[in-house]
């Protein structure tokens, strides 16, 4: 199952995986959009299964999975790649979604699978989170709270769930070139375009997101240069602060 499947990581993955032979369950709120990019792909060796799905309504997922489970045996898999990034906004309406589409939606989809993933005692649970998640992120304050509580999710889930056979693995990339990125710098100072010039592909970040997902690591990092500023923040917290700060905290 791979929820935000209609564009950036989720669409790729799908993609990816179609053409490996696995039996999808994709949704996204848009579900025009993500019809429209099914119908590209080769019915071989079968289309996959395409629902509407508003993560934030828990009746609306819990329906999803069960249609999915009554046609097939199981569900091995879930990617949470459903979610939204914008910088700041101080609106208290916004901020809310971010974290009801980022956090709440991701831990709901999770909750639904689990169920049936125990009774297997296997299955895969793999959020997609960011490198916001791990260090301070400016000026996209209310988004980095989503990530940093699905990693922190992500951490806790994997030591209550291991004993039912069932892996977590929480993704935390630095800058693809999604169009979520191209909404967040659109309006961006110089900074922002800078870092969206230098951001990796979405083919090549899926690519990895795979590899590790068959690997043993629980909290993946990458490209290098972000698994380079991780390790920076955790040894030098005030360096890495002090430096965001020179970069982004004059206005």
């Amino acid at each position: 199952m791979i929820t935000g499947a209609a564009s950036g990581i989720g669409w790729e993955l799908a993609k990816q995986l179609h053409q490996k032979g696995v039996k999808l369950l994709l949704t996204d709120i848009d579900e025009m959009s993500l019809k429209a990019k099914v119908s590209s792909l080769s019915e071989n060796p079968s289309p996959p299964m395409c629902r509407a799905l508003d993560v934030r309504n828990r009746a609306q997922i819990h329906q999803v999975v069960q249609e999915f489970l009554d046609m097939e045996d199981s569900l091995d898999y879930l990617y949470n790649c459903a979610g939204v990034a914008t910088r700041s906004n101080l609106d208290e309406d916004y901020s809310q979604y971010v974290i009801e589409v980022n956090l709440l939606g991701s831990i709901h989809t999770a909750e639904e699978v689990i169920v049936g993933m125990r009774q297997r005692k296997k299955g895969t649970i793999v959020n997609i989170a960011s490198i916001a998640g791990l260090i301070p992120f400016p000026k996209a304050s209310a988004y980095a709270a989503s990530k940093a509580g699905l990693v922190g999710y992500g951490r806790s889930l994997q030591i209550t769930e291991r004993r039912h056979g069932i892996r977590i693995v929480t993704v935390c990339p630095g800058f693809i070139r999604t169009p979520m990125i191209g909404k967040v710098t659109m309006q961006a100072d110089s900074s922002m375009q800078v870092i969206k010039r230098r951001a990796i592909s979405v083919e090549d970040a899926v690519s990895r997101i795979l590899k590790e997902v068959r690997g043993r690591k629980h909290i993946v990092v990458f490209p290098i240069g972000m698994r380079i500023i991780w390790k920076m923040y955790r040894l030098f917290p005030r360096l890495l602060r002090f430096i965001m700060h020179r970069i982004w905290g004059s206005d």
